[in-house]
């Protein structure tokens, strides 16, 4: 897959994470008071988890992307 094919790849995965995330409140508010303390709870710990897997492989992309041949410099 070309390089342009995953950055579009990548632009409609953030898409649609933005407008999950966006229509949540949503949803959230038609639930009872412990079922939306619990959901928050869930979507908080999953932020967590992401978050440290994201941070866990930025090492490992930085020297694919040197391999690549690319000038960015993080």
């Amino acid at each position: 897959m070309e390089f342009l094919g995953l950055k579009l790849l990548a632009v409609l995965l953030i898409f649609v994470a933005g407008v999950v995330g966006g229509m949540l409140p949503l949803w959230i508010e038609s639930k009872p008071y412990h079922e939306r303390v619990t959901t928050l709870g869930l979507g908080f710990t999953s932020g967590i988890f992401l978050g440290a897997g994201l941070l866990h492989m930025l090492p490992e992309a930085q020297d694919h992307f040197a391999e690549l041949g690319s000038d960015v410099h993080v």
